[in-house]
């Protein structure tokens, strides 16, 4: 099967080289290969999708796939902190902590519980509001960040149907023509939800602003965000200067769903990334 674990490996150029010259990322290519093509009755894959470019991420992919499914009973052991591969390619999940099993069972569980229990859970921990140390070196800072809902009171666990209220205290040390503030919230894998920025807003740009404390409310949109835990990043800039002040995960929080029928059908757990309420007319 020489000729067959050389093209799938992709480094027949290469071939004759010897293998200490190679890469770390040709050495795991030519490595896989050849133990995908072996037949194992288990094939233990560690974190090789973490090396190699996207193309022989997607063959390997497959090759896993097609040995998990040829029939003949063999097995597939993924080892991996990446969790849409995860999601792509398992058929069960088990987690680990300190070589016990914490989780075994369906890979969304599984899924779910690795990220509350461990990754995410110094973020869930984290006070409400943020209170971050005066910088007096920082022409702008943000001082606080607070999340709540629309009726003032500080939360970090929301209902699919809350209002969410992002609100950021800022300090500003120096009179400044044009700042402009930026909002990202990531989910849990790391995805990108939305970004928003208050250039798009007429009466809330931060233009012509002097010295003293300011703060923005954000209010995010009603039914949107899936159950799952979210971050907030902020950053603020001054035009044509650059970055003034950047807080990256400064907090986050969860959004659970026990009562609509999507949650209820898991529906948008593997095949959204929001969950908008959107209305049906049937004529």
């Amino acid at each position: 099967k020489i000729d067959d674990i050389i093209e799938f490996s992709g480094v027949a150029k290469y071939i004759d080289t010897p293998v200490k010259r190679y890469s770390s990322g040709m050495k795991v290519r030519l490595g896989f290969a050849v133990a995908a093509h072996l037949e194992p009755e288990i094939l233990v894959v560690d974190e090789v999708l973490a090396v190699g470019d996207a193309e022989f991420q997607k063959k390997a992919i497959g090759k896993m796939q097609d040995i998990s499914d040829s029939g003949g009973g063999r097995t597939v052991l993924f080892v991996s902190h990446s969790m849409t591969s995860i999601r792509n390619l398992c058929k069960s999940v088990i987690v680990l902590e300190n070589g016990k099993i914490i989780f075994k069972g369906n890979v969304d569980d599984g899924i779910e519980y690795y990220l509350q229990s461990s990754t995410d859970e110094s973020f869930r921990k984290k006070q409400n509001p943020v209170l971050f140390d005066q910088d007096s070196s920082k022409q702008l800072q943000v001082t606080r960040i607070i999340i709540k809902d629309e009726l003032e009171n500080a939360k970090l666990e929301f209902d699919y149907h809350d209002q969410i209220v992002i609100e950021i205290s800022l300090a500003v040390r120096k009179n400044s023509n044009y700042y402009y503030s930026i909002l990202r919230v990531n989910d849990s894998l790391g995805n990108v939800i939305f970004v928003t920025t208050d250039e798009d807003v007429e009466n809330s740009k931060l233009m012509g602003v002097k010295k003293g404390e300011y703060s923005y409310a954000i209010n995010l949109s009603k039914k949107m965000l899936k159950p799952g835990v979210y971050f907030v990043t902020v950053s603020f800039i001054e035009k044509n200067i650059g970055i003034m002040h950047v807080i990256e995960k400064g907090t986050s929080f969860s959004v659970v769903d026990n009562f609509t029928n999507r949650s209820l059908k898991g529906l948008y757990r593997k095949q959204a990334m929001v969950a908008p309420e959107i209305d049906w007319t049937l004529k």
